[in-house]
């Protein structure tokens, strides 16, 4: 298991600790949310994706050499994406995936099998020696050199609840391309202040606005 996911899920800390704790790795600081309380289980739900484009999907990983981290949807070995540290401005690299496994002991724990999770393990190109979290956008196409993360973006939903991981400007025009979100859901993935799960929206500009083009729920089976 990735070096402090173990850690958090043992510290089963309230919702908020979660929202406090989701820019140092979002996927183990939820688990740790939910796992105290019993989800209902119902069917992850997947939004129509843009038929002009990949949709990114993301990861929580440890900047601290192999040691990887977890991945909605499964990666390939081989497979390079972006490296985003939320406060930091610019890119700091790639991360190369080498093997990809799944989440075996997070579901012995209460993480619901379908969650669409995987363990990875790899390398990074750049950045491992500033540690840390963060987090990858995987069939994202950034230009390290031009593309750049946007502070203090609010969702584009509106939602005060709704929390902004990060936006990233990817052709520098001072907008926002590509943004994720963060916030409370029931199963079905609607918005809910006492949900039982968390959704993790991935937002694309098309056309001049932001436009959902995937959300990924997690889940706590027990």
């Amino acid at each position: 298991m990735p070096r402090g996911v173990d850690e958090l899920i043992r510290r089963r800390g309230p919702r908020r600790t979660a929202r406090r704790l989701a820019l140092a790795g979002f996927l183990a600081a939820a688990v740790a949310a939910l796992a105290a309380e019993a989800a209902p289980r119902g069917r992850v739900v997947r939004v129509e994706r843009s038929p002009a484009s990949t949709v990114p999907r993301f990861c929580s990983l440890t900047a601290s050499g192999g040691d990887g981290g977890l991945c909605f949807g499964k990666p390939r070995p081989g497979e390079r994406f972006a490296i985003v540290a939320p406060l930091e401005p610019r890119l700091r690299g790639e991360f190369i995936v080498e093997s990809v496994a799944e989440p075996t002991e997070l579901i012995s724990r209460g993480l619901c099998p379908d969650s669409d999770i995987h363990v990875v393990k790899g390398s990074f190109t750049a950045g491992a020696d500033q540690g840390g979290y963060v987090m990858g956008l995987r069939a994202a196409k950034l230009d390290p050199r031009i593309a750049r993360v946007m502070p203090d973006v609010p969702a584009p939903s509106g939602r005060e609840e709704e929390s902004v991981h990060f936006a990233i400007d990817a052709d520098a025009d001072n907008r926002a391309d590509l943004m994720v979100t963060e916030y409370s859901c029931d199963a079905s993935g609607a918005p809910t202040s006492g949900g039982n799960s968390l959704c993790f929206d991935v937002y694309m500009d098309q056309r001049g606005t932001m436009r959902r083009v995937q959300q990924d729920i997690l889940r706590v089976c027990r």
